[in-house]
């Protein structure tokens, strides 16, 4: 499932065309001592003007907050993005 998950998340942000890297214990386990985990750490490149573009990705079959990705952007700070389905969740 956390495979399904991290593909879809990764598939939407592609179509965004906003630079990303995947971080925390999922790149730790392809590079390094594999550990449970139950999120996806990403690193975006978010300008204001990609918010939307973002947002709309991730509008079907997942709670993605607008307010939130529109301070996370101003801020330079984190946001997130749950599966409705799996209760996954991806920290941007």
């Amino acid at each position: 499932m956390e495979q399904a998950f991290l593909k879809d998340v990764l598939d939407r942000l592609e179509e965004t065309g906003i630079p990303y890297a995947v971080t925390g214990s999922i790149a730790s386990n392809l590079w390094g001592t594999p550990r449970t985990t139950h999120d996806v750490d990403i690193v975006i490149v978010l300008l204001a003007g990609d918010v939307l573009r973002l947002t709309s990705a991730f509008a079907t079959g997942y709670y993605i907050s607008e307010p939130a990705v529109t301070e996370a952007a101003a801020r330079k700070s984190m946001f997130n993005v749950v599966d409705f389905n799996s209760g996954l969740k991806a920290d941007f």
